[in-house]
């Protein structure tokens, strides 16, 4: 099964669905060869 899900902004329920997930693609703007900040949090946030 595959789930597209578009993240604003992350509460239990999605968190629950990311650490369950067998992969994970993330994608995003490229800006002075380094991601979003918006981005940067969301993955800080995964670790």
């Amino acid at each position: 099964m595959v789930l597209l899900l578009r993240v604003q902004r992350t509460n239990s329920s999605t968190s629950a669905m990311i650490r369950d997930a067998e992969a994970l693609i993330l994608g995003s703007p490229i800006y002075f060869g380094t991601v979003t900040g918006m981005m940067r949090c969301f993955m800080e946030r995964l670790m």
